[in-house]
């Protein structure tokens, strides 16, 4: 009996699988790319730009749509250093033509001594060049630019 539940199960999730469409991305160079791999360095500096000591434990965030919403958060490394993967399936649009996608700090940054008035620090996402091979598709290396003042 549990074998023939255990092999209805599998059938039923094998087809599942095999129907449900994989999330469309955006054509880069002719390629279907399903999503992004964003990196960056946030440093303790008047600009959040090198050169500066790398801030730990920033809460960093990315948006498509100008900051309205946050699409992933992640904190950045005992270096400053900060990394993740955006893909279709986390409610990312790739529409080259709407606000591009941008890395959000908000301010002040209580782990830095340069004072920051209430506001964010926004860098733009660029595309590197590198597309990596996943298990779900192609995925766009890319890195934020320069950091830039927002007050509130």
């Amino acid at each position: 009996m549990a074998y023939k539940l255990t092999a209805l199960f599998l059938l039923t999730l094998f087809l599942i699988s095999t129907t449900t469409p994989l999330a469309q991305g955006v054509l880069i160079n002719g390629q279907n790319v399903i999503g992004l791999r964003i990196r960056g360095l946030l440093v303790c500096s008047a600009t959040g730009n090198p050169p500066g000591p790398g801030i730990a434990g920033v809460n960093v965030r990315m948006s498509c749509n100008g900051g309205t919403t946050s699409l992933v958060q992640v904190l950045t490394d005992a270096n400053g250093f900060f990394q993740t993967v955006l893909t279709a399936l986390d409610g990312i649009l790739f529409d080259q033509n709407s606000t591009p996608c941008q890395v959000i700090v908000d301010t002040p940054i209580a782990n830095c001594g340069v004072e920051f008035p209430k506001g964010t620090l926004r860098a733009p996402i660029s595309l590197v060049g590198n597309l990596i091979q996943t298990l779900l598709g192609l995925v766009a290396d890319t890195t934020c630019g320069p950091f830039h003042f927002i007050p509130i």
